[in-house]
């Protein structure tokens, strides 16, 4: 087994779309590297296989210490470990904060399509 520790450094901890990077990511990197990966912290005493389930009920915050783990040792499976850590580490919070972003422009999109759906309603009912 290799066993490698990433902190959390999303200002978030774990939420549905962290979560989800992460997901995609352990299925890209095990049909990249043909292995399985697994995730846990202190809250558990064996790691669990990375699933959105299984992430979300690690119940994992910002600044927590997670391992990420493999059932072998061989420079494939130490690769998949190192390369999620990574993401995780570094990538995630840059990719959250542009999907905020995201998430705020989609909303107000969403507020002016129903402020026009809601004028076009009334503007209907003056007609008739």
């Amino acid at each position: 087994m290799f066993i490698s520790k990433v902190t959390i450094n999303n200002p978030l901890g774990n939420h549905v779309r962290f979560a989800a990077e992460i997901v995609n990511k352990a299925e890209a990197l095990k049909e990249k590297y043909g292995v399985s990966l697994f995730i846990g912290n202190a809250a558990v005493s064996v790691p669990v296989p990375i699933s959105m389930i299984d992430l979300l009920s690690l119940n994992i915050e910002k600044d927590d210490i997670v391992e990420v783990s493999c059932m072998e040792d061989s420079e494939e499976e130490k690769n998949a470990v190192m390369e999620l850590c990574y993401f995780i580490s570094k990538l995630m919070p840059d990719k959250i904060t542009t999907m905020d972003k995201l998430d705020d422009i989609m909303e107000q999109s969403n507020i002016a399509s129903e402020q026009i759906h809601s004028d076009l309603a009334a503007v209907k009912e003056l007609n008739y």
